[in-house]
């Protein structure tokens, strides 16, 4: 397995070459590496955003490099789905979401593991709010995204609840019951 590790402005883009995962070890030492130089917040958004398995950022430094992503994004495609695609606050459930509900064809089937992934399928509804009509197509792509869609407004009220905090053990919880066990 090859990876290349890319110093940016704003942190480090890690991109692999002959496979699409990392080994933990090389994570681990590309962590530790990425913390020494200030970069402790691992960002899927903006990796996914440039095509990159991770992408280690600072707090400051990755609001900016994620505005910049989101501002590039609007001038190339304006305010549409195809830009909230190219932007930072993506991941691959929030992305078979929006692919799935807007018809643009996408062949992953990701559905949220935990609040983070939900977070940012919350704030693409909030953003395009014409689509969440339209949720219940998502019932038929697996058994798990139609407990979650059945389960979507008690979700969400977890979601709002525990956002401010940061943290979301009860949305966790309650979304892992959903998925492991579909109670």
């Amino acid at each position: 397995m090859k990876y290349v590790i890319e110093v940016h402005e704003h942190g480090l883009l890690v991109r692999t070459v002959s496979a699409p995962g990392l080994p933990i070890e090389d994570m681990s030492a590309i962590t530790k590496m990425a913390e020494a130089m200030g970069y402790t917040h691992l960002h899927i958004g903006i990796a996914s955003s440039l095509g990159a398995h991770s992408a280690y950022v600072s707090e400051e430094s990755g609001k900016k490099w994620r505005k910049e992503i989101d501002d590039k994004a609007r001038r190339d495609h304006g305010d549409s789905v195809a830009a909230w695609l190219a932007g930072a606050d993506t991941g691959l459930s929030s992305k078979a979401l929006a692919c799935r509900l807007s018809g643009i064809p996408y062949a992953e089937r990701d559905h949220p593991w935990d609040p983070d992934d939900i977070g940012r399928c919350f704030r693409f509804l909030d953003r395009f709010p014409e689509l969440k009509s339209h949720l219940y197509i998502m019932k038929d792509v697996s058994p798990v995204w139609e407990r979650l869609v059945d389960h979507w407004d008690e979700l969400r009220a977890l979601w709002d609840e525990e956002s401010p905090t940061g943290k979301g053990p009860k949305l966790y919880n309650r979304m892992k019951e959903l998925i492991t066990d579909g109670a």
